[in-house]
């Protein structure tokens, strides 16, 4: 029986403090084509409608009138007559009662019309039968063998277990020994592999002497550019999201590390882009680092290396956008009362203290924006473009903004002719960006 949108009817629930289940039916009426009946659906109590002068409907094999205000039995065929107006309902037939339910709760075991009662229906679910303990998780750990015990069984077959650590301590020492750079690196992307795990990461680094071994990587004369990059990309994997280990690389001079590195101007760009990379790791969600940079004078120093080549400009602007972003939220956003905390207050100090803003806007930053806006096939450098114009806008001097407003023009143009849904998206975008190239209020961040 189909169900026409333009009927809405509710089936609802008789009173909970009934001891017996009844359904009472309510209509809205519309019009709607015609048809011999519309099946209904059961929603909630509204137990102020029955009337307790109408008996209880008592159903059959065949189709019956409701009168409004009755209670009916739940678990029926329900349907309006379309052509009378009439409410109908009547038993389910077998192959629909037994898709509904194997035992019709309203009906007892010789097919009589029959409602349960809260201590018949506790029986029978009682008598359900077990799914017994193959479903269940086991609680006796006896029966687990212990790691020295398997241990043992694999070196009686000339196998041997190890754990991820023990593993990383294994490639450490084969990295101390080999010679080979083939083995050298192989051993190497092994290592980035386990570092990605924050257990392998700071076992590595605080137990197993990484630091001094990376470091020696990268500042000896005779390590490879492939050396030196995978060498980056490890202490990335190794302190990206460890507040622990940000807190120890950063003593032990990491940020030096990566400045050195970015200042050699016959540096290979992938070295280089290894080594913003693990700069860009550091310094997020970490004020400490971030003032760290600044008192390096880190911003001037990454504007050098780019003005020098080999850094990649994305990369850069994608850096110094989500640092200016990063203290708008904590500067900017209202906490509420309950979600305060010292620890927050204490977020808002530190990163009130970097003046991120007026570092970002003494610097190349707003240049590096401007170079970053330009017509590219490339939509996610469009995407991290429009998102530094967002971040940075607010600090850079009104004589900068015209020239962000004319390239803004013409990548809403280049993009709103592609049929492409995320060039449309970015388009959409370059519209909302438009306004912050405006002379206005000056970002105090």
């Amino acid at each position: 029986m189909m169900l026409f949108g333009a009927i809405t009817l509710f089936l609802l629930i008789a009173a909970s403090g009934e001891e017996n289940s009844m359904v009472f039916v309510r209509e809205s009426e519309t019009e709607a084509e015609p048809s011999d009946g519309v099946e209904v659906e059961l929603v909630e109590d509204l137990s102020s409608d029955l009337d307790p002068d109408q008996p209880i409907f008592v159903p059959s094999r065949a189709w019956q009138k409701i009168n409004p205000g009755q209670a009916v039995p739940s678990g029926l065929h329900y349907r309006v007559n379309l052509q009378t107006g009439e409410k109908e309902a009547k038993l389910l037939e077998d192959d629909e009662s037994a898709a509904t339910t194997k035992e019709p709760l309203w009906r007892d075991e010789s097919g009589k019309f029959n409602f349960l009662s809260d201590e018949q229906l506790a029986s029978k679910l009682s008598q359900l039968p077990d799914d017994g303990p193959s479903n269940q998780r086991p609680t006796d750990f006896t029966q687990f063998r212990p790691i020295d015990e398997l241990r043992r069984d694999f070196e009686a077959m000339n196998q041997e277990i190890k754990t991820e650590s023990e593993i990383v301590q294994d490639v450490v020492s084969s990295i101390k020994s080999t010679l080979d750079e083939g083995q050298l690196l192989a051993a190497l992307d092994q290592l980035e592999y386990y570092t990605h795990g924050i257990d392998n990461a700071n076992d590595f680094l605080l137990q197993y002497d990484g630091w001094p071994l990376l470091a020696s990587l990268v500042n000896s004369s005779s390590s490879t550019a492939a050396v030196r990059r995978t060498a980056f990309r490890i202490l990335s994997s190794s302190i990206q999201g460890n507040g622990e280990l940000k807190i120890f690389t950063l003593k032990q001079g990491v940020m030096e590390l990566v400045f050195r590195c970015l200042d050699q101007p016959s540096e290979s760009p992938d070295v280089k882009k290894s080594a913003l990379f693990t700069l860009s790791a550091l310094v997020r969600n970490f004020p400490a680092a971030q003032m760290r940079l600044l008192q390096l004078g880190g911003i001037q120093t990454l504007c050098g290396a780019y003005a020098r080549g080999g850094v990649p400009l994305r990369q850069l602007v994608s850096l110094l956008s989500d640092l200016m972003s990063e203290s708008r939220a904590y500067l900017e956003r209202e906490m509420p009362e309950a979600d305060r905390s010292p620890q927050h207050a204490d977020l808002v100090s530190q990163y009130a203290s970097l003046n991120m803003g007026a570092h970002v806007g003494a610097s190349c930053a707003c240049d590096l924006v401007s170079d970053s806006l330009f017509v590219s096939d490339d939509l996610t450098q469009v995407e991290s473009a429009l998102h530094a114009v967002e971040s940075i806008a607010g600090v850079c001097s009104p004589e900068q903004l015209p020239t962000w407003r004319e390239k803004l023009k013409s990548v809403h143009y280049f993009l709103s002719q592609s049929d492409n849904e995320f060039a449309q998206e970015l388009a959409f975008k370059t519209q909302q960006a438009a306004p912050l190239t405006h002379a206005g209020k000056r970002d105090e961040l």
